[in-house]
């Protein structure tokens, strides 16, 4: 672990999710027209916690990342992306959390406003793991009233 230890987080993010991708690691998550298998997710980052906390963490972010493009992302969007998502070539980052309610999706309050062809956001996220070496950003956002009304909205 000590090659680990001497690195920063972002440099072994990249490496993991690099490695990841390579050694076929995130073929639980989907693809363009299979849905993500979630148990099998669950079942792999316990098994990385175990080893360390970043390959959990690294595993994870990207396996989000990816099962919300797979789930909400157009088919368009889908055939562009995944192939490098799922190979590790593209790191995702997952825009969930937000100062009033942390992660509790049910009262996610950042709204995106279908205007015209896109969407246009209004609202505050505060941490967003792996902003800092992301290539794309699933960004969840509230599109309705109610609980479980929200959706997310693929930028890059």
């Amino acid at each position: 672990m000590g090659e680990i230890e001497d690195r920063s987080p972002a440099e072994i993010g990249r490496l993991l999710t690099a490695l990841f991708g390579r050694t076929g690691w995130y073929a639980a998550v989907g693809g363009a027209d299979t849905p993500p298998d979630f148990r099998s997710i669950c079942l792999i980052r316990e098994g990385f916690g175990f080893v360390h906390d970043l390959f959990d963490f690294a595993f994870s972010i990207q396996a989000l990342a990816a099962a919300s493009l797979i789930k909400y992302g157009s088919a368009e969007q889908r055939a562009a992306l995944l192939p490098d998502i799922l190979a590790g070539r593209s790191i995702g980052c997952l825009a969930m959390s937000e100062s009033e309610v942390g992660s509790d999706l049910a009262n996610v309050s950042l709204r995106a406003e279908h205007r015209g062809e896109s969407y246009a956001l209004s609202g505050t996220k505060t941490w967003i793991s792996n902003a800092d070496i992301a290539d794309f950003t699933i960004v969840l956002a509230r599109t309705a009233e109610g609980a479980g009304r929200w959706g997310s909205a693929y930028f890059m």
